[in-house]
């Protein structure tokens, strides 16, 4: 599942056996440590394993985003929005795809407020549904997005998927979405291609607002009308130079090509962070590996697998989802192959809620 999409990001070339290097001022070094798997009582203090109910309007396709608000999950596929109650029970689902006004083509990304759910349509489109899924309101925008985050009980964030030269961050006022606000990077150059997968990019660690870009290792806070830097990763010694960022690329595959020539590092999609620990993917030539970062020790490791439980065996990152952008949680969407063998037979019987019919699992997780 997930490691089709990321097919887009990357082949970055093999890179091994790196010594310990002081990194440069204002870096953090990330050194290779290839662990069988990361377990789950290693990178939370708490979580939760829901099974997604299937009804007959909850059959769902590959998830791209999943989010929780106020105990509801809410999961999209691109084509639906699922919305799920604590236990998993299925709620409703917004089905409204079309080229209507009422309607949206593709949900590239959404958010959800008190009041309401926001769809962000690929078709340069923001469409307003309240919480019954009726509609409220749209609005065209005259740029294509890639992302939309909700900032306050009054302004939302969209961030622009072009690569020409222009405002990235878009601040509009929630209750008509006209502007308020646009603003770049620091440098045009630190953060060139927007997540063009539609990842929703966001994490919120205390009061901060952390954007991570997925083919550079840096992550900047939004504040106010600003793009600042806060953390910039150092994989290995492997990091694209500036120079790689400043060359103009067709496409997401092209940069991928020139980064495998060139030994190259790269890939953020997901970023998680607090005090203690810090948990985010990259790429190291065919793998896609998981990553844990501690603070206090200055150690890392990583893997390509998740184990859930000693008595599953371990799910491939590839094929989760994570998302980042709740607050105070990181939310995984777990294939049900994690649970069941092809036969339909389980693995265990730790998890009896679980169901062998092709809905995923949604674990709800508090970093340690």
């Amino acid at each position: 599942m997930k490691r089709t999409l990321f097919l887009l990001f990357a082949c970055g070339l093999l890179f091994c056996g790196c010594k310990r290097k002081t990194p440069p001022a204002g870096e953090t070094l990330i050194e290779y440590n290839p662990a069988a798997s990361l377990k789950m009582d290693d990178l939370f203090s708490d979580y939760r394993i829901v099974n997604l109910q299937l009804t007959d309007s909850s059959v769902m396709g590959m998830p791209r985003t999943v989010k929780i608000r106020k105990g509801i999950l809410y999961v999209s596929d691109g084509t639906k929005l699922f919305q799920y109650a604590p236990d998993g029970t299925h709620l409703r689902t917004l089905a409204k795809r079309g080229r209507g006004p009422q309607e949206y083509y593709d949900i590239a990304d959404f958010d959800v407020s008190d009041d309401e759910i926001l769809i962000l349509d690929r078709n340069k489109k923001v469409t307003r549904y309240r919480q019954d899924n009726s509609f409220y309101a749209a609005s065209h925008l005259n740029f294509f997005a890639a992302s939309l985050h909700v900032l306050s009980d009054s302004t939302v964030l969209l961030t622009s998927a072009c690569q020409e030269p222009g405002d990235k961050f878009h601040v509009f006022d929630l209750t008509d979405l006209s502007s308020v606000a646009s603003f770049q990077p620091v440098s045009t150059a630190e953060i060139s291609y927007r997540h063009f997968m539609g990842q929703d990019n966001f994490h919120r660690y205390g009061d901060r607002l952390l954007f991570h870009e997925p083919l550079n290792n840096t992550v900047c806070e939004i504040r106010d009308d600003r793009c600042i830097p806060y953390r910039r990763l150092n994989l290995c010694g492997s990091n694209p130079p500036e120079e790689f960022w400043s060359k103009t690329y067709k496409n997401v595959r092209d940069i991928a090509v020139e980064a495998e020539k060139k030994g190259y590092a790269y890939g953020m999609p997901v970023y998680a962070e607090n005090d203690g620990q810090m948990l985010f993917t990259f790429r190291k030539g065919n793998e896609y590996l998981l990553c844990s970062y501690a603070k206090e020790s200055k150690k890392a490791v990583q893997s390509e697998f998740l184990s859930l439980s000693d008595s599953l065996p371990p799910v491939p990152v590839a094929d989760i989802t994570i998302s980042t952008s709740s607050p105070d949680c990181v939310l995984l969407t777990i294939p049900k192959q994690a649970f069941f063998t092809e036969d339909g037979k389980r693995y265990s019987h730790e998890f009896p809620d679980m169901r062998d019919d092709g809905n995923p699992a949604v674990c709800v997780a508090v970093l340690k």
